[in-house]
């Protein structure tokens, strides 16, 4: 065997050697780092909703009136006047002081029963509802901001971070990224 065949065997050997340890070596998976969270920040969502509130009140009113013309207390005042009217004067006299009297206790007994009507009230409870706007706020998700390869970086999830985490590119997992 020539000399240079020799030394063209080693370099040979010598390169594919390098080249595999080179391969081996970018083809050997790393073991990923867990991220170091720097800050977890809630979303918030700020939204108004309108509610009735409801409350019971007492309130008075006049109650229902039987007999709006007041008819018994204008017939109870004419006879109680007449009665009355009849024992002054005598002769015509009476009769037209009988007459007065009918008319007069008629009026009387009219007005009377009319104010006792309007004094005539109820208490009632009663249920009063009002719609109220009131402000709610729920949280969508989180902003956590992690140092990753000595980069900071940003992402948003549905729940907060715990325990470890790994950055897989897109999001954050519990398992290292394979």
């Amino acid at each position: 065997m020539s000399k240079t065949m020799l030394v063209g065997a080693l370099l040979g050997a010598t390169f594919v050697t390098a080249l595999g340890a080179v391969a081996n070596y970018q083809l050997k998976p790393s073991t990923p780092e867990p991220i170091q969270i720097i800050s977890s920040k809630p979303i918030v969502e700020h939204y108004e909703v309108t509610e009735q509130q409801c409350k019971t009140v007492t309130k008075t009113r006049q109650k229902a009136v039987k007999d709006e013309q007041q008819i018994a207390g204008t017939a109870i005042g004419a006879v109680v006047g007449g009665v009355l009217g009849s024992q002054i004067g005598g002769g015509d006299g009476k009769k037209l002081a009988t007459i007065a009297g009918a008319v007069a206790g008629g009026y009387g007994g009219k007005k009377t029963q009319q104010q006792m009507q309007q004094q005539d009230v109820e208490q009632i409870q009663e249920n009063v509802c009002q719609p109220i706007a009131r402000q709610k706020e729920k949280v969508t998700g989180y902003e956590v901001r992690f140092m990753h390869e000595g980069k900071l970086l940003t992402t948003q999830q549905a729940k907060a971070p715990t325990g470890t985490l790994y950055w897989n590119g897109n999001e954050l997992t519990t398992t290292p990224a394979s």
